[in-house]
């Protein structure tokens, strides 16, 4: 090139043109990709590619189901070692056993993912906080522990969980007072009854230590 940026020979021409076709080119591709990107994230298509993916998903996760709670060993339930009358007993079948016994009676819609999920948590979770089927495997101090936290739970309207009656689910799962009255009653007979039989330090929760914890 020149002083004036003119080509001197034929050779640095054809170098001009070649570079000038390669920035056209280069041009041309970044707008193809440029155009091809928006496309990609049109709103509209991204919605339906979203849409499109959950549907699969939801589809996959009906062939996975947790393992149900239908073992029904009651060799240590609470009925092997407490008085449970029949009309306290069948308050506990309606109102508590799905989630704190070792048979829960199962939905239909426990068929459905992610429903079954949600209703095997429920169910561990309630088993792990208390569970009739095991109930007279626990120390006595947690037996007695436990009554407390019936008499608790069920007075404070804690107890059935409201998920459990939610849209007119479990209809007998809805305590009337009396109801509530009377597994109260129950269960405050069951800690009198210990205290007569058992020492009463051997029927105190022992306070966990800082190693403990």
């Amino acid at each position: 090139m020149n002083d004036k940026g003119y080509p001197e020979n034929f050779r640095q021409f054809s170098l001009m043109i070649v570079d000038k076709k390669s920035c056209i080119y280069a041009i041309r591709f970044s707008q193809i990709a440029l155009d091809s990107l928006i496309i990609n994230l049109n709103p509209y298509k991204m919605k339906k590619k979203i849409l499109l993916g959950l549907a699969v998903i939801l589809v996959l996760i009906q062939f996975i189901h947790p393992e149900k709670n239908e073992s029904d060993d009651q060799t240590h339930n609470i009925s092997t070692k407490y008085n449970v009358p029949n009309d306290v007993q069948h308050l506990l079948t309606v109102a508590c056993n799905d989630c704190h016994s070792n048979k829960t009676v199962y939905p239909w819609y426990n068929n459905i993912q992610p429903v079954a999920w949600m209703l095997n948590h429920h169910v561990t979770d309630g088993k792990r906080h208390l569970n009739f089927s095991t109930f007279t495997k626990l120390p006595i101090a947690i037996q007695n522990h436990k009554l407390e936290e019936i008499v608790e739970t069920v007075e404070e309207k804690e107890m059935p969980d409201r998920s459990y009656t939610l849209l007119g689910l479990h209809k007998e799962a809805n305590l009337t007072p009396a109801q509530r009255e009377l597994i109260i009653n129950w269960a405050k007979t069951q800690m009198v009854t210990l205290k007569a039989k058992y020492p009463a330090d051997s029927l105190k929760m022992k306070k966990r230590t800082a190693k403990s914890q």
